[in-house]
């Protein structure tokens, strides 16, 4: 009796393991199957932020708007501003500035090293609407204006890839940011430069 209980014990406890390692198999497989999610979820969003970061974003621009325009102002002395854009070109970020003065219209483009790459004179014609001066001083400065922008709910998770500054139909002065996010969507938001709130948001 005592050698089958011992048995029988032997048993239970054999058995008794053995579910146990059961048990463990099952918590390991669990526990492989969880990490497996974890890492594909994790590697669907690092590609997600890849994608996303493949976009640069003007802020990264090493050049400010205030050097680039002394950099233009230096080649073309005098002249009033009339509209600034900066934008990705050739895979590089450009100032593209425009001015003019009595008699020309000036355009130049600064690059990321504040050389000026490119620049273009042509008679001006003081009735063209675009032939209005930006009263810099009295605008917010631009990266208020992407901040504001940036909060958009229609941008979120998006990257502002270009942005200008220049009047509109009523002469008004308006910045415009772009973006666009994982999807190629673009969307641009129109803030206004004197107050620095927004006015529209304009999806392509």
């Amino acid at each position: 009796m005592k050698k089958w209980t011992t048995l029988t014990m032997t048993t239970a406890l054999a058995l008794s393991l053995a579910a146990c390692s059961n048990d463990d198999n099952k918590k390991q497989d669990t526990t492989n199957e969880t990490n497996t999610t974890e890492e594909n979820t994790n590697q669907t969003s690092s590609t997600s932020k890849e994608t996303v970061n493949n976009l640069r974003a003007v802020t990264d621009m090493p050049v400010s708007v205030e050097d680039a325009l002394k950099t233009f102002n230096e080649q073309f002395e005098g002249v009033k501003i009339a509209s600034i854009e900066l934008g990705e070109s050739n895979g590089t970020f450009v100032y593209e500035i425009e001015g003019f003065n009595d008699t020309t219209k000036y355009s130049g483009e600064v690059d990321e090293n504040n050389q000026l790459i490119k620049q273009e004179q042509e008679p001006v014609d003081l009735n063209d609407d675009d032939n209005v001066e930006l009263q810099l001083a009295d605008y917010v400065k631009v990266e208020e204006a992407i901040t504001t922008a940036s909060k958009v709910t229609e941008v979120e998770n998006s990257t502002p890839t270009s942005w200008s500054l220049d009047t509109d139909f009523n002469q008004d002065a308006v910045y415009k940011v772009d973006f666009e996010d994982a999807n190629q969507e673009e969307f641009q938001v129109i803030i206004d430069a004197k107050t620095g709130k927004q006015i529209e948001i304009l999806r392509d």
